[in-house]
């Protein structure tokens, strides 16, 4: 085949890709998106595997990330071409090269016959677990973006996504990569119009039985009858979500005990912990109006307003705040702390709050990006710094300032200690801040240390599209399954959400709103396995292709 239709049947694949992804969700088309990319692999020499591996990659990054260009440029006050040059070094440097090393070593799996499906989604899978674990700590976020992970794609198909209880998302993203090689394969003597071979065939059949094995668990192990409510108005729905959110914990809380005993994981010796009511406000409140000299004040005003009324319709014991919700050093500012107990005088409930910190006592750095935990008296009673930081956002890797902040003194921040999980009314609070939520080493980090419930407050108003605040949302409730705890998300633009132990969303807001919902959610002690062996599957899925690409070349010696 030459190279235009090659790049054409490329171009192709990324965008049904794409399209599996918010804010279409046409989950189905993952299961074929990769067919043919894996068409046009299978005989091209190595040099163009890596060009149609690195160009696949600029398509699905794109067509997923449409908003990351234009969110790019306004952020950093740029023209649209040097967000599109962002965007470009980007894919090319962190994701590019693991897809293009995936592309290279396709065509040698091929030669396995029956096993090259599982093959492939092993390969699939180490390149993943590779792009979200190597420079960890140099470029966090950006040199281990999570964005675009295959497994995401079926974020919310609650029987596909419970192997990820044992996996992680890369057990999702080797299904979804062994049934597109498996079709592949097929496809492939379909297209050059030769007979199928009868390896092709058991390949389809082998790998049609591991998912219909991987789906059935999922039924078995996902309760029936959890209801979906979504808050459209600042406080829409909010009597709904707590009783249905209620009826969907006693439900999840004997699924969980099921698949407790199927996978052989231990149970606590007492009874599960009563429900706990919780409200989640999101006060749209953009990120140029908050970072603002009058910001503070803004902020402070718009959540307190929609505190009160939540807290006058029903009786959360926590109420849950966004990060940067407030903009001011609460521990200097004696004000905002009187205002903060003034706001929880009368109903006795507990704020979760983001806001920056100063850690010198005058108001200088070093700055953190913070989240507090506030009691009915407007003490600070807890407090959690966050580790992972956004480059050339919330610092500047070498130096190079692409951007200043608008608020104050606070122009970069330096990331925070390893801090145990917030004690709560709730329970013990593991908190993953905004970009946090996508490593899933991070969660089950938090979870390790006593985590009984995840919190992941963000600031999503930087980027004003609601495709983008959906795929948080789908990436975020991953970590929910992976670690069968109960997830809340509070954005300050949306969707927040309540998530529970099995990836479903049993209560959102939408996307670009200011709302309000309450609910209830469950403190849990038990860990899954994937909690207990973290990263296993992907590291086996490594070491088994590289041990097959080197018998490979053995064989072609």
């Amino acid at each position: 085949m030459g190279l235009g239709p090659a790049l054409a049947a490329t171009a192709v694949s990324g965008v049904l890709y794409a399209l599996a992804f918010p804010p279409l969700r046409f989950r189905a088309l993952a299961w074929v998106a990769l067919v043919p990319l894996l068409i046009v692999l299978r005989d091209a020499g190595w040099r163009r595997r890596v060009v149609l591996g690195a160009f696949w990659t600029l398509v699905s990054g794109w067509s997923v990330g449409t908003w990351m260009a234009p969110a790019v440029a306004g952020y950093f006050e740029q023209p649209l071409a040097a967000g599109i040059a962002i965007f470009l070094v980007v894919t090319m440097l962190m994701a590019a090269p693991y897809y293009a090393a995936f592309a290279v070593a396709y065509r040698p799996l091929t030669r396995f016959g029956a096993a090259t499906p599982l093959l492939v989604g092993a390969a699939w899978a180490a390149a993943e677990l590779a792009r979200g674990r190597l420079l960890n700590g140099t470029l966090t976020y950006v040199g281990n973006s999570p964005w675009a992970t295959f497994g995401y794609a079926q974020a919310g198909v609650a029987p596909v996504v419970q192997i990820a209880s044992m996996t992680g998302v890369y057990g999702v993203s080797f299904l979804l990569a062994a049934a597109n090689a498996a079709l592949a394969d097929v496809a492939a003597a379909w297209v050059e119009r030769r007979p199928v071979a009868r390896g092709a065939w058991t390949g389809l059949t082998i790998a049609s039985a591991v998912v219909a094995s991987v789906l059935a668990w999922g039924v078995f192990t996902v309760p029936s009858g959890a209801a979906l409510v979504k808050a459209s108005d600042p406080l829409g729905g909010s009597s709904d979500a707590l009783v249905k959110s209620r009826d969907a914990l006693a439900q999840s809380r004997d699924a969980v005990d099921k698949s407790s005993d199927a996978l052989a994981e231990s149970r606590p010796a007492t009874a599960p912990a009563a429900a706990t009511p919780i409200a989640i406000v999101q006060g749209n409140v953009g990120a140029v109006v908050r970072w603002s000299q009058e910001g503070p004040a803004r902020t402070l005003e718009t959540y307190g307003q929609l505190t009160r009324d939540v807290l006058a319709r029903g009786d959360p014991r926590v109420v849950f705040w966004p990060e940067a919700a407030v903009t001011t050093f609460i521990e200097q500012e004696e004000p905002a702390r009187r205002a903060l107990a003034t706001l929880q005088a009368d109903d006795d409930a507990e704020l979760v709050i983001g806001a920056p910190r100063a850690g010198a006592p005058n108001g200088g750095p070093p700055f953190t990006n913070s989240i507090y935990v506030v009691g009915p008296d407007g003490a600070l009673t807890a407090r959690y710094d966050k580790e992972y930081l956004l480059p050339f956002m919330e610092y500047f890797p070498l130096r190079v300032e692409l951007a200043r902040r608008r608020f104050g003194r606070v122009r970069e921040f330096s990331p925070g200690a390893p801090t145990p999980p917030l004690p709560t009314r709730a329970g013990a609070a593991g908190i993953l801040v905004c970009n946090e939520a996508f490593l899933p080493h991070v969660a089950a980090d938090r979870v390790v240390a006593g985590a009984e419930y995840l919190v992941n407050p963000s600031n999503d108003s930087w980027v004003p599209n609601a495709g983008f605040a959906w795929q948080q949302l789908d990436i975020a409730s991953l970590r929910a399954v992976e670690q069968r705890r109960w997830l809340v998300r509070v954005s300050d633009s949306g969707p927040s959400a309540i998530v529970d132990p099995f990836g479903r969303v049993v209560a959102h807001t939408d996307a670009l709103t200011r709302a309000a919902l309450v609910g209830a959610i469950e403190a849990r002690s038990e860990r899954s396995v994937y909690a207990r062996v973290g990263d296993l599957f992907g590291i086996v899925c490594a070491l088994l292709v590289g041990f097959t690409l080197a018998l490979a070349a053995v064989r072609r010696a």
